[in-house]
């Protein structure tokens, strides 16, 4: 199953992206799940991140939590706001991949 992992930051902590920044780039290097696609979410402007978003494949919610409170972002307070749902791939360049990987 995938799940979409979105989060908005606080808005009055800005300084604590940066500061743990390497911190959840590394845990997101080695993750305990598949992470499909991830990036940060951008102002209007382009210029500022406001926070994170996800998509992730794993076996449950709770396994998708998991990995989420063992972020350093979501250990140190980054996001204000995390919504994790269920997420269904219904077109697109995703799609066709698992297409294709369950017909191999």
């Amino acid at each position: 199953m995938f799940y979409s992992i979105h989060c908005l930051d606080n808005p009055q902590t800005p300084e604590l992206r940066e500061k743990h920044y390497e911190d959840h780039r590394a845990y997101l290097a080695t993750p305990s799940l598949k992470i499909m696609l991830a990036g940060p979410l951008l102002d209007d402007s382009s210029m500022s991140r406001i926070g994170s978003l996800l998509v992730v494949e794993a076996q449950s919610k709770e396994e998708v939590l998991d990995f989420h409170n063992k972020d350093p972002f979501a250990k140190a307070g980054v996001w204000e706001n995390v919504s994790i749902l269920e997420y269904m791939v219904s077109t697109g360049i995703l799609k066709k991949e698992i297409e294709q990987k369950s017909t191999i």
